[in-house]
């Protein structure tokens, strides 16, 4: 059949309709509701769309809220319910692959649909402290939650039905404060209740049945899957401070679903097993104010152990996943900036020595120091209990022995790392006179981490790093005769990095310098240009020791200048002598870039370097804007580019012209 024309008449036009139903309210104080409702048919068309989706959709949600304790608000207790319904409905118009329309029982086989209803509530109690210290510090801390949610969905395919009960009953109180006793003839107190208390119960109940629709419109349902689970578990834990100075806390899990053989029961209650168990402890010392402000150091110290023996590592729970670390730090501030000028006499000469000496050891500034430790370990499959200098942290070993029969040892697939770092430091603003300081900082560390015995190390420095601030300095070296507040700024910062991979001789040492900026001249000229002016310098050796000695060097040199002048409409300026008057806004700028780029790695035993590099860059970009009103304005640009490799002897070049116009009516 040869069809030369294809026509379509009396095309449907169906109508689109679309509905939405929002409502919401409040009944006093005891009720609130919400009400969403959104429908759409087949051949609705949103802004945008070209043709309807075809299906017809629906979606609607209730919400609702009693607030139950308003009817017994006195007694402070708080209990609302509440209450979600959700759900969506989405029916194809047609057969998928053909334009059947379906309707009936093989609409219904197609169609699309889900349900959702979640309850919830919670139980709590408002407390003062007012009220009953008894009933405060025993039942006040009890609180409890119940949520249930269902859900019902199905598609063309399959059939799915959810139910999950949660629920939770939670303790916790903070009796420190009832009792205190003080330690005599010292200023503590001692503490034997807890800061804070807590115990968790928490269970889940699942279910969750699927079926397979047939294809037809029988309304048969094949079973795919019915699966139902329980989890069920107490967290318990507690914060001690005995002492203002020091702290300890611990969390504890129980599983309550384990086999019964690995149970803990008492009568009918079970109490289930300790699956997860983690502690950490801290004290903090502060030299008393006393002592002066040279006697002041600050010392504190943290520790943590954590452990995991649950049923994924081992079914009778033998197997132990152990953590532990430590970390001391001790800081120390020196006041020199404090020290007192010599108040004797002119004309005793010994007094004014004394005085000199203080004045100049005052210009060392407050210097403030610091040191740290810190120690960690860790074990992935372990049988037995660690021992106690293991579980407060003070020891990475848990207590192995090469004796495999002994009480605590490593099982088959055990993973050990352990890894041993500490750091110095220190800081100050020394003063050099006219106003001018140097903020240097310094500090050292080294590190130490072994994984099943093999073990690296690396040590870093970073001294000195000096921060120049030149304050009156401009001004006396007379750059004030050129420029309005002109500005002086220097930083350097020197580095070392030592490695140590599984060798006690270092494998790489890396050095690296930075002047950034080696010298930053700014300010303002007399005729307003501002003016910039910022050389840079970076290097870097690295000396590979690895297989056989090879040394990398890598030097940067930049050199910025950068020169801008702006005039507002109607500045009164001077051109050769001239006074005239700017009419419009312009900018001016010129900016320009030098960077000087050299390096190379040289080989031990070989003559010349295995590869060099030396290549230098020139850029130079002029630009200038100009605005006669917020209709007409426009920039040109120039730019220039130069690229030279100066071992290869090849040159780039590059030029750029912008020129734009703006005009807006």
């Amino acid at each position: 059949l040869w069809l030369d024309e294809l026509r379509a008449a009396d095309v449907a036009k169906d109508t689109g309709r679309a509905q939405r139903i929002t409502a919401n309210g409040r009944l006093a104080n005891l009720l609130n509701y919400s009400v969403i409702w959104n429908g759409r048919d087949q051949d609705f068309q949103s802004v945008g769309e070209t043709r309807g989706s075809g299906s017809k959709s629906s979606q609607y949600q209730f919400q609702s809220g009693i607030e139950l304790h308003r009817f017994f608000e006195s007694s402070r207790i708080l209990l609302p319910v509440n209450l979600s319904l959700s759900g969506s409905q989405s029916q194809p118009r047609f057969t998928a692959g053909d334009d059947v329309v379906r309707t009936g029982a093989l609409a219904e086989a197609s169609d699309t649909r889900g349900e959702t209803r979640s309850y919830s509530t919670s139980y709590s109690r408002a407390w003062t402290d007012r009220s009953n210290p008894f009933l405060r510090y025993t039942l006040g801390g009890l609180t409890a939650n119940l949520n249930r949610v269902e859900s019902d969905s199905r598609n063309p395919v399959t059939t799915d039905a959810q139910r999950t009960t949660a629920g939770a009953v939670n303790y916790g109180i903070a009796p420190r404060q009832l009792l205190r006793l003080p330690v005599p003839a010292t200023k503590l107190s001692f503490y034997p209740l807890p800061e804070r208390f807590f115990w968790n119960y928490s269970v889940v109940n699942s279910s969750g049945q699927s079926f397979q629709r047939l294809p037809d419109s029988s309304g048969v349902q094949i079973p795919l899957r019915d699966t139902r689970g329980r989890q069920a578990s107490v967290e318990f834990g507690a914060d001690s401070r005995p002492f203002d100075f020091f702290h300890h806390s611990f969390s504890a899990t129980r599983n309550l679903v384990l086999p019964e053989n690995l149970l803990e029961r008492v009568g009918f209650v079970n109490f289930g097993r300790v699956v997860r168990w983690s502690q950490q402890m801290d004290a903090r010392y502060q030299a008393p104010q006393k002592n002066g402000p040279w006697a002041r150091p600050s010392l504190s110290w943290n520790s943590r152990y954590g452990q995991n023996n649950g049923p994924e590592l081992s079914p009778n729970l033998g197997v132990r996943a152990i953590n532990n670390n430590q970390s001391i730090t001790l800081t120390w501030d020196l006041p020199f900036d404090q020290l007192k000028r010599s108040t004797g006499a002119p004309a005793d000469s010994s007094k004014r020595s004394s005085g000199s000496w203080r004045r100049w050891l005052a210009r060392l500034g407050p210097v403030s120091t610091d040191a740290g430790f810190n120690s960690s370990s860790g074990h992935s499959r372990m049988l037995g209990t660690p021992d106690f200098f293991y579980l407060v942290g003070l020891r990475q070993n848990p207590g192995f022995k090469d004796d495999t029969t002994a009480a605590v040892r490593p099982d088959f697939g055990n993973r050990s790392d352990d890894a041993v770092s500490w750091r110095v430091g220190g800081r100050t603003v020394i003063d050099l006179g006219f106003g001018a300081t140097i903020n240097t900082r310094g500090d050292f560390s080294t590190e130490e981490r072994g994984s099943n015995g093999v073990t690296n190390r690396s040590d870093r420095l970073r001294f000195p790093e000096l921060d120049f601030s030149y304050g009156r300095l401009p001004d006396v070296l007379g750059l004030k005769h050129f420029l309005v507040n002109p500005r002086l700024k220097t930083l350097y910062t020197h580095s070392q990095s030592v490695d140590f991979a599984n060798s006690s001789t270092a494998t790489n040492i890396s050095n690296s310098t930075l002047w950034q900026p080696l010298l930053e001249v700014a300010g303002d000229l007399k005729n307003g240009t501002r003016c910039q002016m910022r050389v840079e310098r970076r290097s870097t050796e690295t000396e590979n020791r690895s297989l056989s000695t090879s040394v990398t060097t890598d030097a940067n040199t930049t050199v910025n200048l950068s020169v801008n002048r702006s005039y507002s409409k109607g500045q009164k300026v001077s051109i050769l002598g001239k006074e005239t008057t700017v009419r419009s806004n312009i900018n001016l700028g010129l900016t320009g870039a030098y960077e000087l780029q050299t390096g190379g790695t040289f080989q031990e035993g070989f003559d010349t370097a295995q590869s060099q590099t030396k290549r230098d860059r020139i850029s130079v970009n002029a630009q200038g804007g100009y605005s006669f009103s917020s209709n007409v304005t426009g920039n040109l640009e120039f730019g220039y580019g130069q690229n030279r490799d100066l071992l290869r002897k090849s040159v780039t070049r590059t030029v750029r012209v912008e020129l734009r116009a703006q005009f807006t009516f």
